[in-house]
C-alpha cells in the first residue's frame, strides 16, 4: 500500500558450531590447500596488520559482486579509514572480530571472511561477511577459508556454539557451501524499496 515493490529476500541461517562435521571441514582444506598452492591464509583477531591492509580492502570490495537482486544499492567504496573506523567501533562494543584472509603469492587477495564474536553472549555469535575475488573463484578457497574459520573457533571461541548469518536467496554458491556446513534457515529477510515521494504520498 505504500507503492514499494520487493527488492532483495534474505535467507538468515543459524549453525550448531558442535555439530558440524569435522572430517569434511578438514577435506574441504585438504582440497583448498591442494588446488590453490599459491594461496595463503592469515588470521587475526581485531585490527587488520598494516601488511595486509590492501589485500584486505581488495577483498572486502568484492563484496560488492554478491546478488543484490533487485534491490537499488551503490556499490561500496571503502579505503583505509573506512576500515580503522568499522574496527574502532567493534572495538568498543566489546566485539571480538576473528578475521581471515587468504592471499596469493603476489600478494592479492584470494578470498576473506569474518565472525563477531559478543564475549557477553558468544552463543549468539554472527559469521559476517565472506567472499571470494574473481581470479581466485573456483578453485575451492570459499570452501578452505570457511572451513578453516570454523576449526579456529572450535579452538579459541569454543563458548561460541552458534553461528547466525545471512544470504540472498539468489546466491546459490554461498548458500550451497552454508548449506553443507550445517546451517538451517530461521527466519527471512525482505528489503523492500520505493521512491520516497511515492511513500510520502502513500502515507498522506
Amino acid at each position: 500500500r505504500a507503492g514499494m515493490s520487493l527488492g532483495l529476500l534474505e535467507r538468515v541461517s543459524a549453525l550448531d558450531m558442535v555439530a558440524v562435521d569435522g572430517a569434511l571441514m578438514d577435506r574441504w582444506i585438504a582440497d583448498g590447500q591442494q588446488r590453490a598452492t599459491d594461496v595463503r591464509i592469515e588470521r587475526w583477531v581485531g585490527a587488520c596488520p598494516d601488511e595486509l591492509m590492501t589485500p584486505w580492502i581488495e577483498s572486502l570490495l568484492a563484496m560488492n559482486d554478491m546478488p543484490f537482486e533487485d534491490l537499488d544499492i551503490n556499490a561500496w567504496d571503502i579505503d583505509e579509514d573506512d576500515v580503522r573506523e568499522e574496527e574502532d567501533a567493534m572495538a568498543s562494543l566489546g566485539i571480538r572480530v576473528a578475521n581471515m584472509l587468504a592471499v596469493d603469492d603476489k600478494g592479492r587477495a584470494a578470498a576473506h571472511t569474518r565472525v563477531h564474536v559478543n564475549p557477553a553472549r558468544p552463543a549468539a555469535s554472527y559469521q559476517w561477511d565472506t567472499a571470494v575475488t574473481h581470479l581466485h573463484r573456483g578453485r575451492g578457497v570459499g570452501k578452505w577459508i570457511k572451513a578453516d574459520m570454523w576449526r579456529w573457533l572450535r579452538q579459541t571461541e569454543p563458548d561460541a556454539i552458534r553461528l547466525t548469518t545471512g544470504n540472498a536467496q539468489s546466491n546459490d554458491a554461498m548458500l550451497a557451501i552454508n548449506v553443507a556446513m550445517g546451517y538451517v534457515p530461521v527466519l527471512e529477510f525482505a528489503a523492500w524499496q520505493a521512491p520516497t515521494e511515492t511513500v510520502r504520498a502513500a502515507l498522506s
